[in-house]
């Protein structure tokens, strides 16, 4: 893991980037990182047209001047808010190009935004999903600003993300938190596999055979991860759907912050993010670090 020493924040001013700045300011204080705040506006400052005369370019310096205060208004009253101190800073662009941008400038190590819920028109993603999806470094969903005191590391059945793990325990540690970790697995009736009945007849596992995956499951975890105990360890077999399943026991677990890794995908899925993660961010009410 790389070490958290510059945290960006991104805004649009909202009550949910509220609990970014606040979550933000917690992990500084934790981490002992430097936080920048960034607000990234599409409203161009700038004509479509040049301005050929002396008026026009007078009115225009006034509009682009107009804008930024407003905006730089705006991030002073919400830091005043939120009671913290952090720098900050306005840009102008397509919003998720110009992010990106600022994430490679300042060298960051973690995104932090809020999410307002929103999936998008035709399902194509909030912008919150497309950050997610192309964002080169981790990206902190924050739904609240709850105390941290149970990190759940949500663990691929089929592979162990040592990424995930070693934030998982990282987080725990700053926060004297507990970390816990959930995985799942999907019981042979579930609505995916049922579609294909000629695979999959309504069958289910018998209790019998629950207790012998489970087992499986927990010796598995137990030896990718060390220094754990099988209480740390929670195993959902159900057949919900994998999102709603997991997103379930999260709140049974009362899980702070879920900490789960994306897959790599090719440069037209990059845009989106897998049906589990995305499913996560719409069902789970808390806060998740994508890595």
């Amino acid at each position: 893991m790389k070490k958290v020493n510059k945290i960006l924040v991104a805004t649009d001013f909202s009550k949910q980037s509220d609990c970014a700045i606040l979550l933000a300011h917690d992990i500084q204080k934790k981490f002992g990182a430097v936080v920048t705040l960034v607000h990234i506006s599409d409203v161009s400052p700038v004509w479509d047209w040049p301005a050929t005369d002396t008026q026009a370019k007078n009115l225009l310096g006034q509009f682009q001047k107009e804008i930024t205060s407003s905006l730089d208004r705006k991030m002073e009253e919400q830091v005043i808010r939120c009671g913290v101190n952090f720098e900050g800073m306005v840009t102008f662009g397509t919003t998720q190009k110009e992010l990106i941008k600022e994430i490679e400038s300042t060298r960051a190590d973690l995104l932090v935004m809020g999410h307002r819920g929103q999936t998008g028109f035709f399902g194509v993603g909030s912008f919150a999903e497309k950050m997610i999806a192309s964002s080169p470094i981790p990206v902190l969903i924050a739904k609240n600003n709850k105390t941290i005191n149970n990190i759940t590391c949500l663990v691929d059945p089929s592979k162990v993300s040592e990424d995930s793990i070693t934030y998982t325990k990282n987080f725990a540690h700053a926060f004297n938190g507990k970390a816990q970790y959930m995985t799942f697995i999907s019981d042979l009736s579930s609505d995916s596999l049922n579609t294909v009945p000629f695979l999959a007849p309504t069958y289910k596992f018998s209790e019998e055979e629950k207790s012998l995956i489970t087992e499986k499951a927990k010796s598995f975890i137990l030896e990718q991860i060390k220094d754990i105990s099988e209480s740390d360890i929670h195993i959902e077999i159900s057949n919900l759907r994998t999102a709603k399943a997991l997103a379930r026991g999260l709140v049974e677990k009362k899980a702070d912050l879920v900490v789960v890794s994306r897959h790599n995908r090719g440069p037209i899925e990059k845009f989106f993010i897998g049906s589990t993660s995305k499913g996560i961010l719409q069902e789970f009410d808390g806060n998740i670090l994508v890595l």
